[in-house]
């Protein structure tokens, strides 16, 4: 029953994560929609100033899933899934940081559509550095978001609804570095029987991707429940776990 939780698909294809490399050269840097992309209609409203998107969520892709990522406290069941961004710089010498307001993971709850999730009861949010295959690096700022908003995406695949989780933290903003890689996770809690996956942006370059560039294969799992500690996405599930939709707001500072 574990095996299956861990991700929505339980079809293992090892030709996934070979068929949608990325050009190491475009970490860490401002890519602007392509050609097949939509945006910016995509971007969850909450991300405002908006800095990164790293894409929709594809039902109609045959690789499309998604990633356990919630404390289901009614299951007794917590897993998260750390993805990792990069700032990048404005072009403005003087600009060395970005003060990050909010962050939204976009998840794929079990609940029925409800604004929000009848049992949600709040989120836990945190940043880390130099995270590693088996271990989780340095934990940065953490804690309870002091303000959270729950929004509906519209999109209802393989029976679960599809809604933006988002983290503000407008008031205490955390301050990262331009050009260092991070990894953030947001936790959506629930107090009886829902639970929710964090969807994956399968496409490449993805659908209404806007910003910083993704930094595809370097997300990690982390749960005690599913005995993983802070294991490479792409070895939890094959099917295409190579980003994820996130959205992240904020502002330039010196």
């Amino acid at each position: 029953m574990k095996k299956m939780l861990i991700a929505l698909s339980a079809l293992v294809l090892i030709s996934a994560a070979a068929s949608a490399q990325m050009n190491p050269t475009a970490r860490g840097i401002v890519v602007q929609p392509a050609a097949n992309n939509t945006a910016p209609t995509g971007i969850p409203g909450a991300c405002s100033p908006c800095l990164w998107y790293s894409g929709d969520s594809d039902p109609a892709n045959p690789f499309f899933d998604g990633l356990f990522n919630a404390d289901a406290l009614g299951l007794s069941i917590k897993a998260q899934t750390w993805v990792p961004f990069i700032a990048a710089s404005d072009g403005n010498p003087l600009h060395k940081h970005v003060l990050i307001s909010a962050v939204t993971f976009n998840e794929l709850t079990t609940t029925p559509n409800t604004n929000p999730p009848a049992d949600f009861a709040g989120m836990t949010y945190a940043f880390r550095t130099v995270v590693l295959s088996g271990n989780g690096g340095k934990l940065g700022k953490h804690g309870t978001c002091p303000a959270t908003s729950v929004v509906y995406t519209g999109q209802s695949p393989s029976g679960f609804n599809e809604y933006s989780y988002t983290c503000n933290l407008a008031l205490k903003p955390f301050k990262v570095t331009v050009g260092t890689i991070y990894w953030v996770n947001v936790t959506p809690t629930f107090s009886v029987s829902n639970y929710a996956y964090l969807s994956n942006a399968i496409d490449v370059p993805g659908l209404n991707q806007f910003g910083w560039s993704d930094d595809f294969y370097n997300s990690f799992f982390d749960s005690t429940y599913f005995g993983a500690t802070f294991e490479p996405t792409q070895n939890v599930d094959f099917n295409g776990l190579g980003e994820f939709s996130v959205a992240i707001a904020g502002t330039y500072t010196l």
